[in-house]
């Protein structure tokens, strides 16, 4: 979702949804080739589309043959296995930074996607059911600029305030139901096709809980008036010029007139941003971005108030945009204490910084290492799967890589090696 400037040097991994299709397609062809074979070609991009054809096939491997990322890497070698990715949102004007997020570290994600039960590979086996599930998955992000990180437990996303007066037409335009339309009282009933229904299976030491929301609710043929915002009608998000090509938060930059939607005066998918999360299952938000900071819409971020009268917990941990974004111990320690229990699978969190990349994206790989005791290397790979552009720094892929589990999280928070249960946020 993501205009091709805005990215600058990175050139992947590719998302989940790219993958997917791609580990379909081959099956596909593979099929009808019979003991031909199947030949995968590579243009004149070098070494960076080599990198992204060594993921793809990789990842293959990994979901339709049950290969380990091991197996994976031994097979493909060295030489392209630890062929490396830029980071995110690198600036073609800056020298190259070091490449931190091999392609073996995505082998890796998906292997550890698979075994956590993050998204179920019987997707794989149909068309429909491919493209069913990547519509999905991606509509997150269309409707709500928003990704589950761990599906269940962690979702990340933009400042809803900046997404939500944006001049993108489809993405949501209320915070809060409008008068009389009421909010889901509890989440959403798990759709089978996009994440597997588990009950009695665990993942990890929390688990998942077997509620996740519906990717495309529909929202309310009402005609009430908004109760906040915004103080124009909503036919100024089809208003904007198509001549621009970018969105009214300047470091996110999303490709709103790529042909994929029409200017329509207001989105007949997105539900408010309140009743999606309660749809999703969330209970707590955590903020990481100031009010005023570059890139903000004028107003600045919602008043997290009203997010507390709709029934949210809500905690400001503010991180500063500068010196590689990273968060201070205390900052950490906050989260992991204000977030809910790790026994509360009902719960759900939202983290978000302005454009849910950077300074939310570390806060949350904290919280998920915390909670599952997973390498903060393989993390970082799944959530650049997951919602491209994550983690958007050096200094923030070196953090992440640095974190070997949960014992590494709680160390650097100045917290006990055992999890202790989670308290209110104030």
């Amino acid at each position: 979702h993501l205009l091709r400037q805005a990215t600058g040097r990175a050139f992947g991994p590719l998302g989940l949804d790219v993958v997917l299709r791609f580990c379909r397609g081959l099956q596909v062809k593979l099929e009808r080739a019979g003991e031909g074979g199947v030949v995968i070609g590579m243009g004149p991009e070098g070494k960076s589309e080599r990198t992204n054809v060594c993921l793809l096939v990789g990842a293959y491997l990994v979901l339709s043959y049950e290969m380990s990322a091991e197996q994976v890497a031994s097979t493909f070698g060295p030489d392209d296995a630890e062929l490396g990715f830029i980071c995110s949102w690198s600036h073609v004007n800056k020298p190259e930074p070091k490449r931190n997020l091999l392609v073996k570290d995505c082998w890796v994600a998906l292997e550890l996607g698979l075994m956590k039960g993050w998204f179920d590979p019987t997707c794989l086996e149909s068309d429909e059911s491919t493209e069913q599930f990547c519509t999905r998955w991606s509509d997150f992000v269309r409707l709500y600029d928003a990704s589950w990180i761990v599906p269940g437990l962690v979702l990340v996303g933009a400042d809803p305030m900046t997404t939500a007066l944006d001049p993108n037409p489809v993405t949501f335009t209320d915070l809060y139901p409008r008068e009389g339309l009421a909010c889901p009282a509890s989440p959403a009933p798990c759709d089978t096709d996009v994440v597997k229904h588990v009950s009695t299976q665990e993942f990890g030491p929390t688990g998942v809980k077997p509620s996740i929301s519906i990717l495309s609710p529909k929202s309310s043929d009402s005609t009430r008036e908004d109760l906040e915002w915004p103080t124009t009608n909503r036919s100024s998000k089809s208003l904007i010029s198509a001549r621009s090509g970018w969105s009214s938060v300047d470091t996110v930059c999303k490709d709103y007139f790529s042909g994929a939607c029409s200017l329509t005066t207001e989105s007949d998918e997105a539900l408010d941003f309140v009743s999606f999360l309660k749809g999703c299952g969330v209970t707590h938000i955590i903020r990481t971005n100031f009010n005023q900071e570059p890139g903000m819409p004028k107003r600045g971020s919602y008043e997290a108030s009203k997010f507390k009268e709709h029934g949210f917990t809500h905690a400001d941990v503010k991180v500063a945009d500068t010196h590689g974004g990273l968060p201070k111990s205390s900052d950490v320690a906050k989260v992991l204490n204000t977030s809910p229990d790790e026994d509360d699978l009902s719960s759900a969190v939202f983290v978000h910084c302005k454009g849910g990349f950077g300074r939310s994206m570390v806060l949350a790989c904290c919280l998920a290492i915390d909670r599952l005791d997973i390498p903060g290397s393989t993390l970082l790979a799944w959530v650049r799967l997951a919602r491209p552009g994550s983690v958007n720094t050096p200094q923030q892929e070196l953090f992440l890589q640095s974190l070997r589990g949960r014992s590494d999280v709680r160390k650097y928070a100045g917290l006990s090696a055992t999890p202790m249960c989670g308290c209110a946020l104030q």
